[in-house]
């Protein structure tokens, strides 16, 4: 319902004489046959809404149906005062507004009646003061628990190694299944002596004589014996051999390659 006695929207109220009495235009509210308000006005503009109670050609109560209820526009709030309600059939009229086992309500923002209250306020009045008491707590408990530690510092540092790390690992593990230590033994010869060959260019009996050469000292029998393969001890012994080895080959290149950078630099 909407009470008016000025300008609302595209609709207004305006005053009219007292002569023209509203008359009942639309069988709706079986008690209200006849109202008379101490003000007399009517609707004018731009309505969707029929006539209930009509004053010459113009509406002084309107139907608007909407969704699923309807909006009433009243010309005249005033007969819906305490003073007014025992006036004809007001109070009958007001009944009939209310409806039955409904609560009614009375917005009077458009007068400027406002409350202003917030979010918390309202789930207070709804109920939910408590649930927001244990929100609070609950908050300020998760606040405390994240601030303090409890137990060891976690390490963040990231994980700084490839994918070929433990691809070697893994290589290695199968070396060590598949192979004995002879075998892995002879087969790192092998590829020592492979270095020495493209380090030096070298062919045929020269390479395995400057391989030897290089190594300084014998390395263990490398030849299958039947049911007998190498210590422990003599693994790592020849094992660091051929690293050794590895190393002065290294050398001789980078000192080769400073020769080579000392030749290039002397004038001529």
């Amino acid at each position: 319902m909407l009470g008016l006695n000025g300008p609302y929207a595209d609709v207004t109220a305006e005053a009219i004489s007292d002569k023209d009495a509203p008359v009942k235009v639309f069988p709706m509210w079986s008690g209200v046959v006849s109202i008379a308000p101490p003000i007399p006005r009517t609707l004018r503009g731009e309505m969707r809404a029929h006539a209930i109670f009509a004053a010459g050609a113009n509406a002084v109560i309107a139907r608007e149906p909407m969704g699923d209820g309807d909006v009433i526009l009243l010309a005249c709030p005033e007969a819906l005062q305490n003073r007014q309600v025992g006036v004809k059939d007001h109070l009958s009229l007001l009944t009939a507004l209310a409806g039955r086992d409904r609560p009614a309500y009375f917005d009077e923002f458009v007068h400027g009646l406002e409350v202003e209250a917030g979010v918390v306020e309202i789930l207070r009045q709804w109920g939910f003061g408590p649930l927001l008491v244990l929100a609070s707590a609950a908050c300020l408990v998760a606040f405390w628990r994240r601030r303090i530690r409890i137990g060891p510092a976690e390490d963040d540092a990231r994980e700084t190694r490839v994918e070929a790390i433990d691809f070697v690992d893994s290589l290695a593990l199968l070396y060590q299944r598949a192979l004995s230590r002879r075998q892995a033994l002879a087969l790192y010869r092998r590829a020592f002596e492979q270095s020495v060959a493209l380090r030096s260019g070298l062919q045929g009996a020269a390479i395995e004589k400057r391989a030897n050469e290089l190594l300084g000292a014998p390395l263990p029998p490398l030849r299958e014996v039947r049911g007998r393969d190498l210590k422990p001890q003599e693994f790592s012994k020849g094992l660091q051999t051929i690293n050794s080895a590895l190393g002065r080959l290294q050398d001789e290149k980078r000192i080769r390659s400073e020769r080579q950078v000392q030749r290039a630099s002397r004038p001529t």
